[in-house]
């Protein structure tokens, strides 16, 4: 589920650029970052991808993946989602 959500996010990010919002992920299960760099260049990722530790997942509530955190100009977090469905791509295009 991770590879496709982050495929599809990849193809929309451009869109979210223009209405000033921003696409991060969380990584807490990959140590090594040749390997997500590897990943996110399979996924054609071009949004950040940070690797974190057992904490900060804790902070952000991180209990599965993948996890979306949507921010706006101010980064500020605006949408949340866990899991992956097909509406989640329609869900955060609509957001201003």
């Amino acid at each position: 589920p991770c590879l496709v959500l982050h495929q599809n996010l990849a193809k929309i990010n451009g869109t979210l650029s223009e209405k000033n919002i921003s696409v991060i992920t969380l990584n807490g299960i990959d140590k090594d970052v040749n390997k997500l760099k590897n990943y996110m260049a399979k996924s054609g990722t071009k949004f950040p991808t940070y690797l974190c530790t057992k904490d900060v997942l804790k902070q952000y509530n991180v209990e599965g993946y993948p996890k979306v955190f949507i921010l706006d100009d101010k980064f500020k977090i605006i949408y949340v989602s866990s899991g992956y469905s097909d509406d989640i791509l329609i869900r955060i295009k609509l957001l201003d």
